[in-house]
């Protein structure tokens, strides 16, 4: 399940009033998103993924990488096979969003369709 929460915590920080944040990898830069309260413990995560994004550094951007380890996740726990495509650009340490953008977990399906 950690790798469906790193993923839907690295999507989460999207804006669909401006086109801001969603899923580009932001939290692997030590400061900001990495620090948000919300994202807590997903540096385990990271370090599982860590060598696996060294080691193929170039082909494949972290942000895709993280994605895909949710969709696999998924599919090992029994869920279905999600379908996945590459594409996700890697957002550089200075275009992190601000902290609360991720859905409240007390929100109903109107605040995540707000939100998103």
């Amino acid at each position: 399940p950690i790798m469906i929460r790193l993923s839907w915590h690295d999507a989460g920080t999207w804006d669909a009033s401006d086109g801001s944040g969603g899923p580009r990898a932001c939290m692997r830069h030590g400061a900001g998103e990495a620090g948000f309260a919300a994202n807590t413990g997903l540096d385990i995560a990271r370090g599982l993924l860590q060598p696996i994004c060294d080691r193929y550094q170039g082909k494949f951007t972290v942000a895709d990488l993280w994605s895909l380890a949710a969709v696999v996740a998924v599919e090992v726990m029994g869920g279905p096979v999600v379908p996945w495509r590459p594409g996700r650009q890697d957002a550089g340490p200075e275009e992190h969003v601000p902290e609360g953008r991720h859905p409240s977990a007390e929100g109903d399906a109107g605040h995540l369709r707000q939100v998103f």
